[in-house]
């Protein structure tokens, strides 16, 4: 008996130790760790840094994953492989009849192989270090791909401690279990211990949760994958047979356990939303919605609940529209809204917000440089100064934002096919699990499916953090990803076929009723019920449609009295309402968009609120938030955001307004070349200044184009009576190039 559990608990501790390693390893916690955990950590980095020996480690990282693939594959090969009945394939002898066409064995052994998840992730491996030692120098100075192919090599050997060949499956998802109960418990112990990070992310004066791992949203993604595991096993209920499977499940259903569960839940939560992660938000809830959807799916049809269940699975597409209406409802209410996390949660729409905009921008600039090199890619660590160099936008100051998705960077690194290779295998392993999953005859998932689908839903978490927030190269991040993925896959890769669904299931008859009468009543209820959701549905939809083209198309009127009436009252934002007052009266505004008008308000607000510098209100409203410069240059007043897109992030960590204006003026006269020549010219607009790089300007258009690009920065500035630029540095009115004083 002692042996039996010694047998049972030690992979669980060895997995623990895994997961527990990489997840404290990389944090900054080794700084206070015991002198031989310090020192370990230490040689080990230094052994993956050093470029005579790395590839080395490279190559026993490809052996390991190779060799438990392998044993994986040999344990499976029977049920996959195995001919139980000739007649039903069609299996043709040969002319001397003497065994089974080898032409048709090799094509089966084929369509097999290629149905394997585990052939799409070697393959990927293969590209991957193919790469890699096409270009050892340079690729040799990075420890991404080491880093990725630790975390495949920690997911197989998970697979290989939890699944061995002689367990069967009722243990294997007792093991399972465990391992996810201890994961939730470490993940919720360690969401309220801040470690005082040096990262200095803030939301709006709000510091940011990052736990031990100085990366609020690598902290967000963690605790989105605790909370979601956490609330799977709270909602995933089944009853097996057999000892192991009944007792570690029984822990989970007792009451104790589940109040256990339930505040583990809430700390994970907790700390997520204080991470402020839009992709750790975003991958929780598409978990959290995918697991609702399948216990759903999957719950029997009789009684009441059932009853209930089946009236939201014939309505789904009503609730479904109903729910995203209300969301496109509560994003233009609430839009303008000062309750941080709202404002973070509808910022993904916010054309201000640089963080989103920045990766897009950065992705599509990324894209570009892999359609240059769609097949080989640029290799690990020398594709930055191309980039850099090549592709990189104007707007962006640097590359920082592109590091953000590690889907991307893996395509850009190397090539299409292993992108492609690793995003097979990835969806694979979510569809089978989670779309696929063998049913008893009940209709209900088998407990291996049930466990997996848990398992895949907190990969899912990450999966989708990995686009916004990096990771998969990361040790702390893609040990637990790959092996949550790898628990995932393992069970119901054979489960591909679904069992037939109970017959009859949908049959609510109770006893001591009329079978006749009941079916009546039913219908006519789920008549009523249907009709109503329908029409709820109708109406919300409506309301948004209504509320999204009046908000997008009220912009797009003419300045006039009426308009500026409708959006004083509807689209200006409370706090903007004064100066949207104060320009509006200002006569600018002919034959001018009401959109002009309210960038020109909410911009100007929006960056006072950024800068690092009080404004006098006074000062503020004339010589920051007006447009107006000169008349001559005033044509069109369409400059305010394409300058602020520009000019303020280089500049939004200056405290001084002077180095902040010399910073502008050095741009400006990096970016045009003065021509004398035309002073006597007219004077182009602002907007049409800007746009001419690589041609001429005036003096006294580059002096006009120098005021805006200020007053886009919320520095007050002004042409003075010989039309040279000026900014107030709080105190006195300077000049911005210093050499025309006098």
């Amino acid at each position: 008996m002692r042996n039996l559990r010694f047998n049972s608990l030690w992979p669980v501790g060895a997995v623990a130790i895994l997961l527990i390693g990489s997840l404290f390893a990389s944090s900054g916690l080794t700084q206070n760790a015991p002198a031989w955990l310090r020192l370990l950590v230490i040689e080990a980095k230094a052994v993956c840094e050093d470029a005579s020996i790395q590839w080395l480690v490279v190559v026993c990282l490809v052996q390991h994953i190779a060799f438990c693939s392998f044993l994986e594959f040999r344990l499976v090969r029977a049920s996959l492989c195995a001919i139980k009945n000739p007649n039903d394939l069609s299996v043709r002898k040969t002319v001397g009849g003497n065994g089974l066409d080898v032409a048709l064995r090799i094509r089966r052994f084929g369509k097999t192989v290629m149905a394997l998840p585990d052939f799409w992730l070697l393959t990927f491996v293969f590209f991957t270090v193919l790469r890699y030692f096409l270009d050892y120098e340079t690729s040799s100075k990075s420890l991404q791909l080491t880093g990725l192919l630790s975390g495949v090599a920690a997911g197989k050997t998970s697979v290989c401690l939890l699944t061995r060949g002689y367990r069967g499956k009722r243990t294997q998802v007792a093991l399972k279990l465990r391992v996810l109960l201890l994961l939730v418990f470490v993940l919720s112990a360690t969401a309220m211990w801040q470690s005082g990070g040096k990262s200095g992310a803030f939301y709006r004066g709000i510091n940011r949760w990052e736990g031990i791992w100085n990366s609020p949203n690598h902290y967000g993604v963690l605790m989105g994958t605790g909370l979601v595991v956490a609330v799977g096993l709270m909602t995933v209920s089944c009853k097996v047979q057999g000892s192991r499977f009944a007792r570690s499940w029984a822990f989970v259903t007792r009451p104790i356990a589940r109040l256990i569960l339930i505040a583990a839940g809430i700390t994970c939560a907790v700390g997520l939303l204080k991470s402020f992660s839009r992709g750790a938000w975003l991958g929780t809830a598409g978990a959290l919605a995918l697991l609702l959807f399948q216990t759903l799916r999957h719950i029997g049809t009789a009684g009441a609940e059932g009853r209930s269940v089946a009236a939201l699975r014939r309505h789904w597409f009503a609730l479904s529209t109903m729910c995203f209406s209300l969301m496109i409802v509560g994003f233009w209410q609430f839009r303008h809204t000062e309750q941080p996390l709202l404002r973070r949660m509808f910022s993904v729409a916010n054309v201000n917000d640089f963080s989103w905009r920045n990766r897009v921008t950065a992705w599509g600039c990324g894209i570009a440089a892999l359609a240059e090199k769609p097949i080989t890619g640029y290799g690990w660590s020398s594709w930055g100064t191309s980039f850099q160099k090549n592709y990189k936008a104007e707007r962006l100051e640097n590359l920082q934002a592109i590091w953000t998705n590690d889907f991307l960077i893996i395509g850009i690194s190397c090539g299409l096919p292993a992108l492609a290779c690793l995003m097979i295998h990835v969806c694979r392993v979510f569809w089978r699990t989670l779309f696929r999953g063998q049913l008893r005859s009940d209709g209900t998932l088998s407990p291996t499916n049930k466990v997996g689908m848990i398992c895949a839903a907190g990969a899912l978490v990450m999966a989708v953090g990995f686009f916004f927030t990096s990771g998969l190269m990361n040790l702390k991040m893609c040990v637990l990803f790959w092996t949550l993925l790898e628990l995932a896959r393992v069970g119901s890769a054979n489960d591909v076929h679904r069992m037939k669904a109970h017959q009859g299931a949908e049959r609510l008859v109770e006893v001591g009723s009329s079978p006749a009468t009941k079916a009546i009543q039913q219908k006519q209820t789920a008549v009523n019920t249907g009709s109503l959701l329908r029409f709820a549905a109708i109406i919300v939809t409506t309301i948004a449609i209504g509320l999204t083209g009046f908000h997008l198309g009220a912009p797009h009127l003419g300045v006039t009295k009426r308009s500026i009436s409708i959006a004083r009252k509807y689209l200006v934002p409370p706090n903007c309402a004064t100066d949207f007052d104060l320009l509006a009266s200002k006569p600018l505004w002919s034959e001018k968009k009401l959109k002009t008008l309210l960038t020109h308000v909410e911009l100007a607000n929006y960056t006072r609120q950024l800068v690092n510098w009080k404004l006098d209100d006074e000062i503020y409203r004339e010589f920051v938030l007006s447009p107006g410069i000169e008349p001559r240059v005033d044509s069109d007043l369409d400059w305010r955001r394409e300058l602020w897109e520009y000019f303020y992030p280089r500049i939004r960590k200056m405290t001084d307004v002077s180095f902040a204006s010399e910073a502008i003026g050095s741009q400006l006269k990096g970016r045009f070349k003065l021509d004398g020549t035309m002073e006597n010219t007219p004077a182009r607009s602002i907007h049409d200044t800007w746009q001419s790089r690589n041609q001429p300007v005036s003096q006294f258009e580059f002096e006009a184009l120098t005021v805006a690009a200020l007053r886009s920065s919320g520095i007050p500035a002004r042409l003075n009576s010989n039309s040279c630029a000026e900014f107030w540095d709080g105190k006195e009115w300077r000049f911005v190039f210093q050499k025309r004083k006098q």
